[in-house]
């Protein structure tokens, strides 16, 4: 069965500033030693880094483009579909 390639946390991690990426560590080690029931504040700096994707995502900023040829996309599909 092919499955997609895992998420990296450490690549992803870097796509955010330093401080965002401290702040969410530092959940991560929360996480560790607290179950569902425990409710956590988020700080103004989560707060802001989440609005700031959110807002990025409400509002995208790449221009659409031209239909493509989607022939060669479609035939690799096939042949992935066919190999399973």
């Amino acid at each position: 069965m092919h499955t997609p390639p895992p998420v990296i946390m450490k690549q992803m991690l870097e796509l955010f500033e330093q401080k965002v990426q401290t702040e969410i560590l530092t959940l991560i080690d929360i996480k560790r030693t607290q179950d569902e029931s425990y409710i956590h504040q988020l700080s103004p700096i989560m707060i802001n880094a989440i609005a700031s994707l959110r807002a990025s995502i409400d509002n995208p900023t790449f221009a659409p483009t031209t239909a493509s040829d989607i022939a060669p996309l479609n035939a690799f599909y096939r042949s992935v579909v066919r190999s399973i």
